[in-house]
């Protein structure tokens, strides 16, 4: 009876207006109980937090209850300063000011600010006319920070990608290192710069390395309501 009676309220919500982004913060929700429960499932004791911007995401997982090792990445050297400070007093979240890509050295990095922030800045090129400053950074890549910094026969990796249409160059990387159990990465199905991937181009190459989709949740949508972008949870296959 309870079951029917929430179902009718829904109903009702949506007959009189009610849409799912006036509750986005209940996608967040589900979102972060997924991501959460495979952590948990795949044993993970280290997160590569690459993109990291201020370290809001590496935060929720702590408020989340994930208190294993944190490396984070973030190349702007601004915005680390505030990436640095968010994990100052947390012994083992550790931040570089860096980027990661597919081989080491430098490259030239877009910083775009929206207000304060810089969630768009990337790598690559932006196909609009947002305003960017472009400057040099250092490139690292997974499989040497995981040698030097963390390199453990127990090592379940989370890889977390949000490097604005940069990450398979973040997960070419990594070598296929095995130690990486978990990956996040977020896809496009409308591009926003310049050689970026298709979403399905992503999803086929994360799949030919092993991993299999977990889940796909919706980052923004165009005005038309249509996806812009997905964060894709994937694991490894246990084969």
């Amino acid at each position: 009876m309870i079951g029917t009676f929430i179902t009718r309220l829904g109903y009702m919500a949506i007959a009189m207006g009610l849409r799912l982004p006036k509750i986005q913060r209940l996608q967040v929700v589900d979102q972060q109980c997924r991501t959460i429960d495979a952590m948990k499932r795949y044993a993970i004791n280290i997160v590569f937090d690459v993109g990291a911007n201020r370290g809001f995401y590496a935060k929720h997982l702590r408020m989340l209850g994930y208190d294993g090792r944190i490396l984070s990445f973030e190349p702007d050297p601004e915005t680390f300063k505030h990436l640095k400070e968010m994990a100052s007093g947390d012994a083992k979240w550790q931040v570089f000011n860096c980027a990661l890509g597919e081989s080491p050295g430098e490259m030239n990095f877009n910083v775009i600010h929206t207000g304060k922030e810089t969630v768009l800045s990337s790598a690559l090129e932006p196909l609009s006319d947002w305003a960017a400053t472009t400057i040099n950074v250092p490139v690292r890549t997974v499989e040497e920070v995981f040698q030097s910094e963390c390199k453990s026969d127990d090592a379940r990796i989370f890889l977390k990608m949000d490097t604005q249409g940069y990450d398979l160059n973040v997960f070419k990387g990594a070598a296929n290192l095995p130690s990486i159990s978990l990956l996040q990465s977020e896809v496009s199905v409308i591009p926003l710069y310049k050689n970026m991937p298709h979403y399905t181009e992503a999803l086929l190459y994360y799949e030919g390395a092993g991993f299999e989709l977990l889940g796909l949740f919706v980052v923004n949508r165009t005005p038309s309501g249509g996806i812009l972008e997905y964060d894709a949870l994937m694991g490894r296959h246990s084969s």
